[in-house]
């Protein structure tokens, strides 16, 4: 029978595969760290290439105020997916060289990553009612792509269960060792 450790091993291993695969696979190969253009979420809601160009276009026509709000965007959209290539990236490093007790810091960044994110779709899709909802968002988005809340919450699940597998894999070594606990430094 499987001990303790080998279900750490087996989530910790699914959670760094699932991130490779959707900040790796899924966000960067869509393009959209070159042009925003390209994001997935762009099909989804049914908004082609050239019209999301043209859509691009007409914003930046009504003046300079309305050609910075869409620039600051649309970067703020490249800099996620930079984030996604780094955070997969960081996957694929603890796959290959990362045992267990050293994978909790990677899974730690990628739960409070999937915890914040869900809240922010949760709160844009209007699930905390109109609690500090931005004017600008429109919930009915999520009406296209209902289950991306689901798919983050399973990513939430996972990512945490992962960490709290790996971090007492690191307590155990340490004190297997004989070694103190600390948070680091002495």
């Amino acid at each position: 029978m499987a001990s303790r450790e080998d279900y750490a091993k087996y989530i910790s291993t699914a959670s760094l595969l699932v991130a490779v695969a959707f900040m790796i696979g899924g966000v960067q190969s869509s393009g959209a760290i070159l042009d925003t253009c390209n994001q997935g979420g762009m099909g989804i809601n049914s908004i082609s290439y050239t019209q999301c160009r043209d859509i691009g276009t007409a914003i930046t026509k009504m003046g300079s105020l309305e050609a910075a709000y869409l620039s600051l965007l649309l970067t703020i959209a490249r800099v996620e997916a930079t984030l996604f290539l780094g955070m997969g990236v960081g996957a694929i490093y603890g796959l290959v060289f990362c045992q267990l007790s050293e994978r909790a810091a990677l899974h730690l960044v990628h739960a409070v990553w999937a915890t914040a994110v869900t809240a922010v779709h949760m709160h844009s899709a209007g699930w905390f009612g109109d609690f500090g909802m931005d004017p600008n968002v429109d919930g009915k988005i999520y009406e296209a792509m209902p289950i991306l809340i689901l798919l983050v919450v399973v990513q939430v699940v996972l990512y945490w269960a992962a960490f709290f597998g790996a971090a007492r894999a690191k307590r155990d070594a340490t004190v297997a060792k004989g070694e103190r606990l600390s948070l680091g430094h002495d």
